[in-house]
């Protein structure tokens, strides 16, 4: 990731150097609301992601595998029931998780700290102020969707596995990548919010075995983050979606979230058991053809 970290200063300065983007004027909080530079954010977030996320991942698994599609989790879909619990949990979960970021609001940060979260926020609402059809789109692809991709890549099939195997604990393998998954974003006011999603996403995908059923629940959950700020200013929100979405959501929402979650992930638990149960059938099956697998 340092060696990434450094390329990737000389690429974003040769963009700079040919007029492609303006690095400069990302520095200016006033500058945010010209449309030029929402449009060289995105440039600089898309490479940024790919270079910081994917790029040592990639590196990473053809220096420890052979089988590097198997390595980081890509060779199977994690089946229909397992995608579809795992975008409707991580919507669920939506009251409670703004209910903890609600009370770690609370909890005041530091003079450098709340810089560097004024700016966090200053750069999201310059991306999220723009409501067009165009704005929304490159919103979700560049918000929802790559991020997505690049931040499941590197935390849960990259950082997660090693830090896996180096404390040979699943658990604390999963919320020591939570809370670095938390932390690397720099929006301290919604740390333990961030972390528990990244616990969430972390059972997922130990218990999934793919990283795709991760990838589409954290895009579902950013997708959902982006369209109904987006809906609410048009106006075509009903009274459920902002209660649902709301910042500080009502307290009958937040315990059913509560309940819901908890109901859900065992749902994908004893499922991803089923499964690995008759994949290991089957490949038991396949190595032994005529026994019958007890």
């Amino acid at each position: 990731m340092c060696i990434s970290f450094f390329i990737l200063g000389i690429v974003l300065l040769l963009l700079q150097q040919s007029g492609i983007i303006n690095l400069t004027a990302l520095q200016d909080a006033p500058n945010y609301e010209d449309v030029g530079v929402v449009r060289d954010f995105r440039i600089e977030q898309l490479i940024s992601d790919v270079f910081l996320f994917i790029v040592p991942v990639i590196v990473i698994s053809f220096l420890v595998s052979r089988n590097r599609l198997h390595y980081l989790q890509v060779n199977k879909m994690g089946g229909t029931l397992l995608l579809l619990l795992g975008a409707v949990t991580i919507v669920v979960a939506t009251p409670f998780i703004s209910y903890v970021g609600e009370l770690n609001a609370k909890i005041p940060l530091p003079n450098q700290l709340k810089n560097l979260e004024d700016m966090g926020d200053a750069i999201e609402t310059a991306l999220m102020a723009h409501h067009t059809i165009t704005d929304l789109l490159l919103n979700l692809l560049v918000m929802a969707l790559a991020a997505a991709i690049c931040e499941e890549f590197f935390f849960r099939a990259g950082l997660q596995k090693i830090i896996i195997a180096m404390t040979k604990n699943v658990h604390i393998g999963i919320w020591i990548t939570a809370i670095v998954f938390s932390a690397i974003h720099l929006q301290f006011s919604g740390f333990f919010q961030r972390m528990l999603l990244g616990g969430f996403l972390g059972y997922l995908f130990v218990w999934s075995g793919s990283i795709w059923v991760n990838i589409l629940a954290h895009f579902i959950f950013n997708a959902f983050q982006i369209i109904v700020p987006y809906m609410q200013d048009a106006k075509a929100t009903s009274g459920l979606v902002d209660g649902i979405f709301s910042a500080t959501p009502p307290y009958g929402y937040i315990i059913i979230s509560t309940v819901l979650v908890v109901f859900l992930m065992v749902l994908i638990y004893r499922q991803s058991v089923k499964s690995r149960v008759v994949e290991d059938s089957n490949n038991s099956e396949h190595f032994f053809p005529g026994n019958k697998v007890l």
